[in-house]
């Protein structure tokens, strides 16, 4: 016979067991989410197609409603790109397109170049939130938040991924976790998009013909007429 307080002690620690279990699982379909992803990020045709890609991607990876990838160098925020991605839980905030400012609590990922991971009620509670600014109506709410600095290759600060509202309960290290390797991914594949954008722009510059004056008397040598 079991001494008495066992079967719950048992009961309790089979309960555990399966939580670590069901974490780890998790874990590990979001490493194998990661890979594919990965190609496909490296896989996309410019720069707006490679940002479109990592935000769908984070977006699904960790299971939020609300993603946000925020591209800015050198804290330029007049120059700065947001490209949004929302489940169908926001779909009435498609047209959603409010530049970013630099004013939203994201901002702290470029500064300290840490992410924020809050709850919901850390996120109202933090001293740097302001809400949504006059917002509200445009705005998908947020409900949570984590933000990853992304770094180029001389670690100065070229954007952020922000993902608000997980879809079952708070953001958890783990998918802190996931999004930093994410964020290296695409890390590399912006500076290589950027690159690759710049080369074609120069090409079709040289392919551009050369509109360059010419007098009257080389015209008429050109036309084989006489310069006389």
């Amino acid at each position: 016979m079991l001494p008495k307080g066992q079967k719950g002690h048992d009961t309790s620690h089979s309960s555990g067991q399966s939580t670590l279990d069901a974490l780890t699982q998790r874990h590990s379909g979001q490493l194998k989410a990661l890979a594919a992803a990965s190609v496909r990020i490296a896989s996309a045709t410019s720069t707006a197609a490679t940002l479109k890609q990592i935000t769908d991607e984070a977006r699904q990876i960790v299971g939020a409603h609300l993603a946000a990838t925020h591209r800015v160098s050198d804290a330029n925020w007049k120059a700065a790109s947001i490209v949004v991605s929302l489940s169908e839980k926001y779909e009435r905030f498609a047209a959603f397109s409010i530049p970013p400012n630099g004013s939203g609590i994201y901002r702290r990922a470029i500064e300290a170049g840490q992410p924020p991971r809050l709850t919901a009620s850390e996120l109202a509670a933090h001293p740097d939130w302001r809400g949504l600014n006059g917002c509200k109506a445009d705005h998908p709410p947020l409900r949570g938040l984590v933000a990853i600095p992304i770094s180029g290759r001389g670690g100065e600060s070229i954007g952020v991924i922000m993902l608000s509202d997980k879809e079952d309960g708070d953001f958890t290290p783990e998918d802190e976790a996931i999004l930093v390797q994410l964020s290296q991914v695409a890390s590399v594949s912006i500076e290589n998009a950027l690159i690759t954008q710049a080369l074609r722009e120069s090409e079709t510059r040289l392919r551009q013909p050369r509109n360059t004056p010419t007098s009257p008397s080389l015209r008429r040598m050109m036309r084989g007429g006489s310069s006389v």
